[in-house]
């Protein structure tokens, strides 16, 4: 967590702060699992939908999250997926760890 007397007070407690991958994928298995029960409903007032806010997702996965090519400081290995998208400390969002897989074996 965070403090005054140590002088974090207000800054991330881990340097996970970004997007994580296995949330993605969780969140769109939830969605996809809501669609195909028929769950499709607006969420707001000008009609966006679960399965727009699915479409959406699926969309901007791989183009987030895959590293493709080593056009930053802070890739050290192209072909994998990213830990996080966004991270206050963006090396870390470069990090291979094994939450990816959650996504993976999501079928996403």
């Amino acid at each position: 967590g965070d403090s005054k007397k140590a002088n974090t007070h207000g800054l991330p407690a881990t340097p996970r702060d970004g997007c994580a991958v296995e949330l993605m994928g969780l969140v769109s298995c939830t969605l996809k699992w809501m669609v195909s029960e028929g769950k499709d409903a607006p969420l707001d007032k000008h009609g966006f939908t679960i399965s727009r806010w699915l479409d959406l997702i699926i969309k901007n996965f791989e183009p987030m999250f895959f590293v493709q090519s080593n056009d930053s400081q802070f890739v050290q290995k192209v072909g994998i997926f990213k830990d996080t998208v966004g991270s206050s400390m963006k090396y870390t969002d470069f990090q291979l760890r094994p939450n990816f897989l959650v996504v993976l074996s999501e079928g996403f």
